[in-house]
């Protein structure tokens, strides 16, 4: 897996961060403090949050708990014809949420983030399950460009 620079640490924080409160139902701001805290752990390596972009870890999880009805929606409408959101994986959704808050709701290039998405993605399951992460997150892009456009 590649090394990760502060902005991708953030990005992963916060899919763990989305993964823990699904299965936990801890609220955002108990989550936010653990993380803040007890930093993240890449390939058993821990990471303290000094080596963290922070506020975008905090923007991406919290944005993403906040708007996760349109999120949804949009994940939905990027699902092939008879699959619901909850037949996904926990870490699959957790990934697809955080990239399409910032698809959505933030004006980084598409590009960066669908590429670091994928990174993450590749460190929490099948590669197939990559592509299709990839196929959805570029559904979305293409989504809210059209919407943008009208």
């Amino acid at each position: 897996m590649k090394r990760f620079d502060t902005h991708s640490r953030a990005r992963l924080m916060a899919v763990q961060a989305l993964y823990q409160a699904e299965q936990t139902g801890a609220g955002s701001k108990t989550i936010v403090s653990q993380f803040q805290e007890h930093g993240t752990e890449i390939e058993g390596e821990v990471i303290a949050t000094s080596h963290v972009h922070m506020p975008l870890f905090a923007r991406v999880f919290e944005g993403a708990v906040e708007h996760n009805e349109t999120i949804d929606r949009h994940i939905s409408e990027a699902l092939a014809k008879g699959w619901a959101l909850s037949r996904l994986d926990a870490t699959v959704r957790a990934v697809m949420r955080a990239g399409t808050y910032e698809i959505v709701f933030t004006d980084t290039p598409h590009e960066i983030l669908i590429d670091d998405y994928l990174d993450l993605a590749k460190g929490f399951v099948e590669a197939q399950d990559v592509g299709f992460v990839n196929a959805a997150l570029d559904h979305i892009v293409k989504a809210t460009r059209t919407e943008a456009q009208t």
